[in-house]
């Protein structure tokens, strides 16, 4: 592959413009025709954030591609994008593809075919794509930066495929980044997998540690364990409670158990993780099942507490939770079916402790009355 900074990318590499325009203008809206072309002096004055690609050269130098700043800018990156992305790295096109196509969201475009097929689905942290292998940049114009990035922890996301190729995804080069990746956590956590939640959580922790940030997330801390938490065993017995008609499972689940103390805390998850898929409770995560990393290293209130809930003024006391589960038995089943509520019934506390936040809000509206028998589902 040529290098990044000799190739035609987007409207501001091209010395034939008027050739490529010929080719894409059929696809340009009407009102984008008519408008002035962007010129360099045009690139010069954006900031980074204004383009939906920022490349670090293996000679440390920076290029700002595909510019997403107008509609006539993202209809033009849209179109460059379809004709040139074949020349960029597999991550720098998702990376260019899912700017583009928030862009063309906001302006009202239609992304183009490659646009749609290289985004991520949902979004990502950084616009920044550093060229060589090591995903760093390099020389002394960027010794501040690569400073930096010889953090272990540089990455909130390092993901190594079946080929070998290592994949190394939400940069933390500084304090921002780092607050960035907190709050992008913890609104798209939900869409992580089980074991990207682990990692991330616990890279954002070590980086803040690095850069002096001060982490307040709650769903950061109770990812990022290196230990066991606290209810891992209160976990182990929801999945039991599950799982009753089924002992081949279960025997399982308590020859698992029985090796904790002599098993590092990610091997249990992942045995954890393969007992879940082939029970078919994975399709529980995030519903009233904690994944099986949040099984392991998290940790919910104290055990000496009066309480097992408080969240926005909102608690549960421990007879509460007997109380509902036994007052309320119906509307429980009703929302969670059999099993679950008769896992409350019981267990009380201990099983309501290993439940996910989206349960415990539901149980809490139905303690208070909230949520009625005959109401509809949520789940």
């Amino acid at each position: 592959m040529k290098k990044l900074s000799s190739v035609i990318i987007d409207v501001f590499d091209d010395v034939n413009l008027g050739d490529t325009l010929k080719k894409i203008a059929s696809k340009l809206p009407h009102d984008v025709k008519s408008k002035p072309l962007p010129t360099i002096e045009d690139r010069n004055a954006y900031d980074d954030t204004q383009f939906a690609l920022t490349i670090f050269t293996k000679e440390a130098q920076k290029l700002n591609k595909f510019p997403v700043n107008s509609r006539v800018n993202t209809a033009l990156s849209n179109e460059y994008f379809d004709l040139t992305h074949h020349k960029l790295p597999a991550e720098a096109q998702k990376t260019a593809a899912t700017y583009i196509k928030l862009a063309c969201e906001r302006y009202g475009l239609n992304p183009s075919y490659s646009v749609k097929t290289a985004a991520e689905k949902f979004p990502i942290m950084t616009n920044i794509y550093f060229e060589n292998g090591r995903d760093k940049p390099a020389g002394k114009v960027m010794a501040k930066q690569a400073e930096k990035v010889e953090s272990k922890y540089f990455h909130a996301l390092v993901k190594e495929g079946m080929d070998g190729s290592v994949s190394r995804k939400y940069a933390m080069p500084d304090k921002v980044h780092v607050e960035k990746a907190v709050e992008y956590f913890d609104k798209y956590a939900s869409q992580f997998k089980p074991e990207d939640r682990h990692q991330y959580a616990h890279n954002v922790i070590k980086r803040s540690i690095e850069l002096g940030v001060d982490i307040t997330s709650a769903n950061i801390q109770k990812y990022a364990g290196l230990g066991y938490g606290n209810d891992t065993v209160d976990h182990i017995s929801i999945r039991k409670k599950l799982l009753e008609d089924h002992p081949q499972y279960t025997t399982a689940l308590d020859k698992l158990a029985s090796y904790q103390d002599s098993t590092d805390p990610i091997t249990f998850a992942k045995v954890l993780h393969e007992l879940d898929k082939k029970a078919g409770l994975d399709r529980y995560y995030d519903k009233y099942l904690a994944d099986p990393y949040l099984s392991t290293f998290g940790s919910s209130l104290s055990k000496t507490a009066s309480y097992v809930y408080d969240e926005d003024g909102i608690y549960l006391t421990d007879n509460d939770i007997v109380k509902v589960a036994r007052d309320k038995y119906a509307t429980l089943k009703n929302y969670f079916g059999s099993t679950l509520a008769d896992g409350l019934k019981k267990e009380g506390a201990s099983a309501f402790v290993a439940l996910p936040k989206d349960a415990k809000d539901i149980i809490t509206r139905i303690a208070d009355g909230e949520i009625q028998k005959g109401d509809s589902r949520v789940f």
